[in-house]
């Protein structure tokens, strides 16, 4: 089976390649800009309907008594 041994070299130099350098900063900072600006406000959108049951929705379910259980003797 092959074996794949990478070097700290060449891991610290991936490393250094994969970071963004300022000019993708840069223009990053200008699109973002650029869409915030452009960005249109939406509609605003309707009230949910008011339930008829009021607020705290239908009444809870009560929970199934709990069983005893038996001690071995």
């Amino acid at each position: 089976m092959p074996v794949t041994k990478i070097t700290l070299s060449t891991a610290m130099r991936a490393r250094d390649v994969s970071r963004p350098h300022a000019a993708h900063l840069a223009e990053a900072a200008e699109r973002e800009e650029s869409a915030a600006r452009h960005a249109e406000t939406s509609p605003p959108r309707p009230a949910p309907p008011v339930d008829q049951r009021g607020p705290a929705g239908p009444p809870p379910v009560p929970a199934p008594p709990r069983r005893r259980r038996r001690r071995g003797r």
